[in-house]
């Protein structure tokens, strides 16, 4: 069966007894709402949860790639110029393998007056330095705690943790740490149209998207709230068996019916409800 964008468009569609769509360009209401967010509902709903089939591995051995330094002027405090560099006034920079002015090399400073293609190390005195001659780069860094970035893929919406006693944090697009290198496992972000998706998910993806867009389309708080407790339900199915698909995992089911009516929403387990 497809499980692309607009099938799962449709699906949600049915379960708020609305009339299906042709293509998600279409003019009408629902077309236009189910386009918007089909793809925020995808992300938010492959976050909540570590899916198997979007699971992937990877090792990051090289850190937050450097930009070309071409100049540093023995001032105070010293401009470094370094084209399309990216930093931000408060970032913390590395300078390596600089030729001529030995003093920096390899020492962390605090960028001030940050410009297109040039920045300043706050608080340095450089005017006794030796001249600057050729080469190096600037390294973004943390700033305090860890020693190194590692970019996150650029498909990567949520890290697994990381259970071999390795120190990190996730800060925004970056790994901190003070590894050298990081295997990682995160949950990557896919292409419906590729029909790849597992069905469950497919299932618990139609049922939050008919829950986002049920008052857009239907403006029903009731109908909203009946949704919200069947996307809870098929989210706990799918919790469980991606769970015995994991050999060791352990089986952490959230609170559903009680006495087949009381709905409980585990805030781990389920986006936020808007």
């Amino acid at each position: 069966m497809a499980q692309n964008q607009l099938a799962i468009a449709n699906a949600a569609l049915r379960k708020l007894g609305a009339e299906e769509v042709s293509s998600l360009s279409d003019s009408t209401k629902s077309a236009q709402v189910m386009n918007t967010r089909v793809e925020p509902a995808k992300q938010a709903v492959l976050r909540v949860h570590p899916w198997n089939f979007a699971t992937r591995r990877i090792k990051l051995i090289t850190r937050v790639a450097g930009t070309t330094v071409t100049a540093i002027t023995a001032a105070s405090p010293p401009e470094v110029t370094s084209t399309a560099h990216g930093l931000l006034d408060g970032d913390q920079v590395v300078l390596e393998d600089i030729g001529g002015m030995t003093e920096v090399e390899g020492v962390s400073y605090r960028v001030s007056a940050s410009a297109a293609n040039t920045f300043e190390l706050e608080g340095v005195d450089g005017t006794a330095y030796t001249t600057y001659t050729t080469g190096g780069t600037a390294r973004r860094r943390p700033a305090f705690d860890f020693g190194n970035y590692f970019a996150l893929p650029t498909d990567c919406l949520r890290v697994l943790p990381i259970t071999d006693g390795t120190k990190y944090r996730v800060e925004g697009r970056f790994i901190a740490t003070n590894e050298s290198s990081l295997e990682l496992k995160y949950v990557q972000d896919i292409d419906l149209d590729d029909n790849n998706a597992d069905p469950l998910f497919a299932e618990c993806l139609s049922s939050y998207l008919a829950w986002d867009c049920c008052y857009a389309i239907l403006q029903s708080n009731s109908a909203k709230d009946r949704l919200w407790a069947e996307y809870g339900q098929i989210l706990s199915s799918a919790r469980f068996t991606n769970a015995t698909e994991g050999g060791h995992q352990q089986v952490v089911l959230p609170q559903t019916y009680i006495n087949g009516r009381q709905f409980f929403s585990d805030s781990n387990a389920y986006p936020l409800r808007g």
